[in-house]
């Protein structure tokens, strides 16, 4: 499976994403693709190396396990997806639909499966 392909097709899928970056915990990215008229290096790292700890306070909150949040910035939507030892980042204009954001998940998830199953579990 081309896993840059795969996520080029979640790229395309949504409307209003401007990049997807799937990243190890710490916030490294493994794979991505993007609009062309977006640069992925415009996204700060310390967005994308958060989101780990940003999903395991959130469950913290005693709501149970966290597996989405979606973060809104001046100029962007940021929705993180957690799945094992990897971060899905859904960047998106500012104007897009927060709840097909998280909707978006479960398909998502199941597209990239082959991805997430090449990483070892914790």
């Amino acid at each position: 499976v081309d896993m840059a392909a795969a996520v080029q097709q979640v790229l395309e899928r949504i409307p209003g994403l401007l990049a997807v970056m799937i990243t190890d915990r710490d916030g490294v990215v493994i794979v991505q693709a993007a609009v062309e008229t977006f640069q992925t290096d415009t996204v700060p790292h310390s967005i994308l190396s958060s989101a780990a700890s940003v999903l395991e306070q959130a469950a913290k909150l005693g709501a149970g396990g966290s597996v989405a949040t979606v973060a809104d910035y001046t100029n962007m939507k940021v929705a993180h997806f957690e799945s094992d030892q990897l971060i899905i980042h859904l960047i998106a204009t500012k104007e897009a639909n927060s709840g097909f954001l998280l909707e978006m998940r479960d398909e998502i998830m199941q597209k990239l499966k082959p991805l997430f199953s090449s990483f070892p579990q914790q």
